[in-house]
């Protein structure tokens, strides 16, 4: 591809991430406040720009059949399909519905991953990931009234007119513009690495500092107020990444003395307006931590239960069965039909395919470490904190059974990958006039 054709390619694939990316942000607030019945047309929105990327991409001759990651997909894509087909012929009951809920779970936005890989570059990253830190200000807003407000005001409704979680009773675990409070665990979660790279100074240097410090702020408060377990631990451990990089990083005076000013202001703040926040916080942790530990939990999520595996057959019982979607497909469907955890679910659905595609997320340790040599390299600890990320994200979170954490997953494996590439050692810090 000739220069001109790779600048056109990066502009637009930088205006589509973006809007898939606002699609996926906003969806919650538009079934919860404008138009209830709007789900199968936003996921349908969402599914039609990544067809819309991947017929782009081979008109444009963006893909590249010799390259290994082109490889690979159109390999998988091929192995779900005919594994679909296999099951679709010995369950003759199956809905083809969730035959085909299981292709796009499974692999058609490994497509979206491939074509934002092919197409978009640091530069183009920098500047994403700058508007999507903007985002958590305002949802914090929205998260913190949410939190002060009654159980059943309209701003704390739930999709559908579902059940409104709690954590304890009177405080509502907020959901954000999200239409349930895990997809707007998933959110913080997606944001948290770019929070802690905005604290070390890199890559993003174009922000003011007044706006560091209310980004950052904003989501200690979004965070705070979330009453999400599994957000709070996350953001926790991801502080490894994060004290790693300052260990080891130069000429970082400047960022220790900015954390220890972040650090006083965020315990004032809590310590003076959000204390009953935190009080419930630590009910729900004690609570929760009766029936499982987070140990149990991450075990359960990475290698599945004794069950599963003992109840593992050959060629599974249904691609996309398990997934959220397929409710309205199946005559009778019960909440965690093929278990709690991920894991349990691929397993169930996929049976030995479920199996490799089980053993696939272990390779991403692989990536981690390779992103921890080109930090090495290049001083930039980008890509070994969102690696780091990655990680844990493909750990604990349900990435082919729920939509939101589906959507966000792919995003975040299309930025991993873009920065492992050899180019990205050789593209230096860009910094410019502060336009924020």
């Amino acid at each position: 591809m000739h220069f001109q054709d790779n600048l056109h390619h990066s502009r637009f694939s930088k205006k589509i991430f973006l809007f898939f990316f606002f699609i996926v942000l906003l969806e919650g607030a538009i079934r919860k406040w404008l138009l209830p019945d709007s789900a199968f047309v936003i996921v349908g929105i969402r599914d039609f720009i990544v067809f819309f990327c991947i017929y782009y991409g081979f008109n444009n001759k963006i893909f590249n059949f010799n390259n290994k990651f082109e490889k690979i997909t159109l390999l998988w894509t091929l192995l779900v399909a005919i594994w679909t087909l296999i099951q679709f012929t010995f369950f003759t009951n199956l809905p083809i519905q969730i035959a085909l809920i299981g292709i796009r779970n499974w692999a058609l936005y490994l497509w979206l991953s491939l074509f934002f890989y092919k197409t978009l570059d640091i530069q183009d990253l920098r500047f994403i990931i700058k508007i999507i830190l903007l985002t958590i200000l305002p949802l914090s807003i929205l998260s913190v009234t949410q939190h002060f407000l009654p159980v059943d005001h309209v701003l704390n409704k739930q999709a559908d007119e579902g059940y409104i979680y709690q954590v304890i009773e009177g405080i509502v675990r907020t959901t954000g513009t999200f239409s349930f409070t895990s997809g707007y665990s998933y959110y913080l979660m997606f944001i948290c690495p770019l929070i802690y790279i905005l604290v070390l100074g890199e890559e993003i240097k174009d922000i003011k500092f007044i706006t560091i410090i209310a980004i950052v702020l904003a989501f200690l408060l979004a965070v705070t107020t979330s009453g999400s377990r599994l957000t709070i631990s996350f953001s926790v451990v991801m502080l490894i990444p994060l004290i790693l990089s300052l260990i080891t990083k130069r000429q970082n005076k400047y960022r220790i003395l900015l954390i220890i000013l972040l650090s006083f202001l965020s315990i004032y703040i809590v310590n003076n307006f959000f204390l009953i926040a935190v009080d419930a916080t630590t009910q729900r942790f004690l609570l929760a931590g009766a029936n499982q530990t987070m140990l149990e939990r991450v075990l359960e999520s990475n290698l599945g239960t004794k069950e599963s595996w003992l109840s593992l057959s050959v060629i599974g019982e249904g691609i996309g069965k398990g997934s959220n979607p397929a409710r309205i497909y199946l005559s009778f469907y019960e909440d965690f039909i093929f278990g709690e955890t991920e894991t349990q679910k691929i397993l169930k659905e996929g049976g030995i395919l479920g199996l490799i595609f089980v053993f696939v997320k272990f390779v991403f340790l692989f990536f981690l470490i390779k992103a921890y040599q080109i930090k090495k390299i290049t001083k930039s600890s980008l890509p070994f904190i969102y690696w780091f990320y990655i990680v844990l994200n493909f750990s604990l979170v349900s990435y082919t059974s729920q939509i939101t954490a589906h959507a966000f997953s792919y995003l975040a494996l299309s930025i991993g990958l873009i920065l492992l590439r050899k180019k990205y050692s050789s593209e230096p810090s860009i910094e410019t006039k502060n336009y924020i």
